[in-house]
């Protein structure tokens, strides 16, 4: 029962994976404060009309968006949609790996080989 709350090791398994986080991290934020400035240099350029123009159209498109994607979703009906995701096939056959491939070469060379070995004495 005390084991339940004693207190665990945080150890770090994969110290490599972790700086690989953190510089994409680092670089997604920084991409992201980037568009925000300019976004906020280019919003107050703008004036009222037109701020309440550009709203009126991001909200009509998204609802557009929205609403196609939820039509979708809802009838099943894909087939005219400009945002169609490819279907997976499966392969019929499955072909072996390069190294599967020479490994069953190389064992039937060898059985040629000594078919051919017993076959001369």
């Amino acid at each position: 029962m005390l084991n339940l709350f004693r207190k665990r090791k945080n150890e770090k398994q994969y110290p490599h994976l972790d700086k690989a986080a953190a510089f994409f991290a680092r670089n997604i934020i920084r991409s992201q404060s980037n568009i925000a400035n300019w976004l906020s240099k280019y919003e107050q350029r703008m004036t009222i009309p037109q701020k309440k123009i550009a709203l009126i159209l991001f909200c009509i498109s998204m609802t557009i968006l929205a609403g196609t994607l939820l039509y979708q979703a809802v009838t099943g009906s894909s087939s005219s949609s400009w945002f169609q995701q490819p279907s997976i096939v499966i392969p019929e056959t499955h072909p072996l790996p390069d190294s599967a491939v020479l490994n069953q070469m190389s064992i039937h060379m060898d059985t040629l080989s000594i078919e051919i070995d017993t076959i001369h004495h």
